[in-house]
């Protein structure tokens, strides 16, 4: 079995061990989330997945502090054991359980050519999954993320404002005037600069286009060029 490398440390979903377990113990605040047999989440992923796989070196990891259980890779476009809504919730209340951050159903299903929702019927699993009619009273629960306490991690949403932000720090200088064309702009650096940063880290101005974030000074200069461009588009 392969392991899933990502560049910003995300965990892989399954490691190939000596059996299929979990490493991972949920307290009992989520006792909602066991099945009839008194296995946690974490668990039970571990054992459909040993089914679905016809393996029985499958585990389920302890997340660090930096990592997040993600889905497949661009490599394994048709995996049908993960490109669905029972994995993925499995492992997002799996997540949860340890006071880490999950992934949104977007991400997890990035590079899924097909993703199957709530269509246990279709999965290759043999095994009981949840107690009769349990599917809707307590794993849709992991959609309130307010009744967990916890938000979903969408790793496409960080990495576009990174790249905001590398487009932010283009602010044209004075002594570059001549050689960009652009008239050099003097910022603030605490009251305006570490702001505009803050906010755009916050997710304050996700519904900016990139493209505004270039040659550009303080954050209200981005705001006014974002309103030119959408008029610019208009006409």
């Amino acid at each position: 079995m392969s392991r899933w490398a990502i560049a910003i440390g995300l965990l892989s979903l399954f490691h190939s061990l000596l059996a299929q377990k979990s490493e991972v113990t949920c307290p009992p605040s989520f006792d909602w989330a066991r099945n009839s047999k008194n296995q946690d989440p974490c668990l039970v992923v571990a054992l459909l997945q040993a089914d679905c796989r016809n393996d029985t070196n499958v585990t389920i990891s302890k997340l660090a502090a930096n990592e997040v259980y993600t889905g497949p890779d661009p490599a394994n476009t048709n995996d049908v054991c993960a490109c669905n809504t029972v994995v993925y919730s499995l492992l997002s209340v799996c997540a949860a359980c340890q006071n880490r951050f999950f992934v949104d159903w977007t991400s997890w299903t990035l590079h899924c050519a097909v993703s199957y929702l709530k269509q246990v019927d279709r999965l290759a699993y043999g095994r009981a999954i949840f107690d009769s009619g349990q599917v809707s009273k307590e794993y849709t629960l992991l959609h309130n993320h307010t009744t967990l306490g916890i938000q979903p991690y969408n790793s496409k949403r960080r990495a576009e404002r990174a790249s905001k932000i590398q487009r932010f720090m283009s602010q044209p200088f004075q002594v570059a005037q001549v050689s960009i064309g652009y008239e050099g702009k003097l910022v603030p650096l605490k009251d305006t600069t570490i702001r505009s940063f803050k906010e755009i880290l916050s997710g304050a101005h996700d519904s900016l286009p990139e493209s505004a974030f270039y040659i550009v000074g303080a954050i209200e200069e981005v705001k006014a060029k974002a309103e030119q461009l959408a008029k610019e588009m208009g006409d």
